[in-house]
């Protein structure tokens, strides 16, 4: 009986991790170049190979006639890319740095000499993209776990984007405009947004930002990072003329890794409002908890990454509403009006 349980879990486990596997071009990355030798001639058949250093996944590729590479579809992450061909020492450089959504150039120059001599670079591919004529900005992982975030909401971290205000403040405007809080990004409307997970659309229902109920998106800790694109996004995003927000999801790697959490805020440190009946506070307590696990099913092979968050929240709030006084009941001092008339049926008789 426990078999049939462990079958059952980890067929649920890899059959979530499937879309991962086929996602497009939308949430992923791709490092492209050109193989040369010392005098700058192309190198054709070169062999180009990419390894995952964290799952230990590798994809090869041959450059082409013109000594052209590409090498596409590959989750963000930390990277090591060798190149060797017959004739030419073997080069490698390592710790190059792939976000959501980037195409990374990078060249080679490879010395004549044996395969076995190896050339090894270790550094970061470079910043500016020359393939890509989008204008974007990526929120990393570190911006993502340090930054306070009230609520937790990933979606609020798009403001760091140069141009991008939230010109509506609270939950939204209604059912018609969703509950999330709006976002105008580069001057565009605030519902020509288009936010993706993964590469899959994530508006509500109407077509408007996303948002729970309580006018969050959950999930800090199970997201790696995301890109915001607000000018000249590549076709394949089609239909929104606002920002693109691209999220991808955590996954396992070959190590385990995991995180339990739990985050109280309560009216003890608040301050009164100038509504607040004599000065006191209303009762509010908010709960936020959750754990995320992550591993290896199958090493090099098969991950799997799993994650939680709930939110329980109590909050009053203090209504005011403008009243007549018991004068202006009466009609006292209300300007064009008798007081010895009364109003019946909304026909003035004496």
């Amino acid at each position: 009986m426990k078999r049939i349980q462990w079958i059952l879990i980890v067929g649920l486990l890899v059959s979530l991790g499937v879309p991962r596997a086929s996602l497009g071009q939308i949430s992923s990355s791709a490092i492209v170049g050109v193989v040369r030798d010392a005098t700058e001639a192309v190198i054709a058949g070169a062999e180009v190979t990419v390894t995952n250093v964290d799952t230990g996944i590798s994809r090869t590729r041959e450059s082409g006639p013109s000594g052209l590479y590409r090498v596409g579809d590959l989750q963000p992450g930390t990277y090591q890319i060798t190149v060797s061909v017959v004739g030419f020492n073997r080069e490698t450089r390592r710790d190059i740095l792939l976000e959501v959504g980037r195409e990374v150039t990078l060249n080679f120059t490879l010395q004549v000499g044996a395969v076995e001599q190896e050339v090894v670079v270790t550094g970061e591919a470079p910043v500016v993209e020359t393939t890509i004529s989008s204008v974007s900005t990526n929120v990393s992982q570190v911006q993502l776990r340090e930054l306070p975030l009230n609520g937790r909401s990933f979606a609020d971290l798009v403001t760091l984007n140069p141009g991008a205000v939230t010109p509506h403040i609270g939950q939204g405007r209604g059912a018609n405009y969703g509950f999330a809080p709006q976002l105008s990004v580069a001057g565009a409307r605030t519902d020509a947004n288009s936010f993706r997970i993964d590469g899959t659309d994530l508006m509500d229902t109407r077509n408007q930002n996303p948002g729970s109920a309580a006018g969050v998106q959950l999930g800090v800790d199970t997201i790696r990072e995301f890109q915001i694109i607000t000018t000249n996004a590549k076709a394949e995003y089609g239909r929104n003329a606002g920002a693109i927000v691209n999220a991808i999801t955590r996954s396992g790697t070959n190590e385990w890794h995991g995180s339990a959490f739990e985050f109280l805020r309560n009216n003890k440190l608040d301050a009164a409002q100038l509504e607040d009946v004599d000065g006191v506070v209303p009762p509010f307590k908010r709960n936020q908890f959750g754990v995320t696990l992550g591993g290896p099913i199958r090493r090099d092979q098969t991950f799997f990454f799993v994650g939680y968050e709930g939110l329980r929240q109590r909050l009053n709030d203090t209504n005011t509403f403008r009243v007549p006084t018991a004068d202006g009941r009466r009609g006292i001092g209300v300007p064009g009006f008798d007081p010895s008339m009364d109003v019946v049926d909304s026909r003035v008789v004496p």
